[in-house]
C-alpha cells in the first residue's frame, strides 16, 4: 500500500532530501544530542535495520503527536509535529522484544511530504535556517556557562565530565540544547524548544530555567545545611547530656565508696 500526502507548510530551505522517518512517541531529539531510544514495532525495527545498511545512516526522526495512540501506526503528516530533526543511527542493540537505538541528532528540518509504503514511513524534507549569531548571543552563552559553574558546585555528586562538556561548547544553540536536555521538562517543552527559530529567545529561556533550576539547588543546600546544623545541636546536646550523666555516676559512685569506708 502506497500513501503519498503533502505538508501544506511553506518550504522553509533550497535543500530538500529524502530519507526514513522513525516517529517516537514521548521523545523529542535535538541537533547535537545523543540519546537512547527503544523501539518495538517492526516497522520502526525494519526503518533502523535499512538505516544501518544505508551509506551515511541517517534518517529523520519526530515526535508524534501525543492524541495519536502508541498502538497504531502513522498514516497522516497530522499524526506527526512537521519540525524534526536529520539524525545519525550510530548503534543498535537488539533486544528480545525489539531494539535499543543510539542516535545522534544533527540538524532540524521540516518534513515536507510523507510516503508510506507498507506501513514503513519515507519523508521529502527541507533543511531549516542556521540560526544566526550576535554579541548579544555571545553574553547569553556566557552567562549559561557561569550559571552551570554555579549549579555544579551546589549540585553534590555533579558529573565533572558533563560541566566539563557544558563550559567547552562554543556553539550557542548546542549549549541551549544540551541544558535544556538535563532539566526536567515534558515532551512538549522540548517540541517547543526545537521548532525555536530565535537563537537569542532560546538562549534567554534557557537562562531562565537554569536560573529557576539554580534557585532551587541554593534553596535547597540551605535547608540541607541548617538541617545539618541543627543536628549536630542536637548530637552535641545529646553528647553532653550523657556526659553530664554519666560524670553524675561517677560521683556519686565516689560517695557511696567513701561513705562505706
Amino acid at each position: 500500500m502506497m500513501n503519498y500526502l503533502t505538508n501544506c507548510l511553506p518550504k522553509t530551505s533550497k535543500a530538500v532530501g529524502t530519507s526514513l522517518l522513525l516517529p517516537l512517541h514521548h521523545v523529542v531529539l535535538l541537533p547535537g544530542i545523543t540519546i537512547p531510544v527503544i523501539v518495538r514495532k517492526a516497522n520502526n525495527i525494519g526503518v533502523a535495520e535499512a538505516t544501518l545498511l544505508s551509506p551515511q545512516k541517517q534518517l529523520v526522526i519526530t515526535t508524534v503527536r501525543p492524541d495519536v495512540s502508541e498502538n497504531v501506526d502513522i498514516q497522516s503528516l497530522e499524526e506527526i509535529y512537521p519540525i524534526a530533526t536529520l539524525a545519525v543511527l550510530q548503534r543498535i542493540i537488539r533486544l528480545p522484544t525489539g531494539m535499543e537505538l543510539v542516535v545522534q541528532g544533527l540538524k532540524r528540518v521540516c518534513i515536507e511530504q510523507l510516503r508510506i509504503v507498507d506501513q514503513i514511513c519515507e519523508v521529502k524534507f527541507s533543511q531549516l535556517p542556521e540560526i544566526a549569531s550576535s554579541a548579544t548571543i555571545i553574553a547569553l552563552t556566557a552567562a549559561i556557562q557561569s550559571l552551570w559553574g554555579k549549579t555544579a558546585i551546589l549540585t553534590a555528586n555533579f558529573p565533572q565530565e558533563i560541566l566539563t562538556v557544558l563550559l567547552n561548547t562554543d556553539d550557542p544553540a548546542l549549549l541551549a540544547y544540551q541544558s535544556l536536555m538535563l532539566l526536567p521538562h515534558d515532551v512538549a517543552k522540548l517540541q517547543a524548544v526545537l521548532e525555536e527559530e530565535n537563537l537569542e529567545e532560546l538562549l534567554r529561556q534557557t537562562l531562565t530555567d537554569l536560573s529557576q533550576e539554580l534557585e532551587v539547588q541554593r534553596l535547597q543546600s540551605e535547608v540541607l545545611g541548617q538541617t545539618k546544623k541543627e543536628l549536630e545541636k542536637t548530637t552535641t546536646r545529646v553528647l553532653f547530656a550523657r556526659a553530664v550523666k554519666e560524670n553524675s555516676r561517677v560521683v556519686r559512685g565516689k560517695r557511696t565508696r567513701k561513705q562505706r569506708n
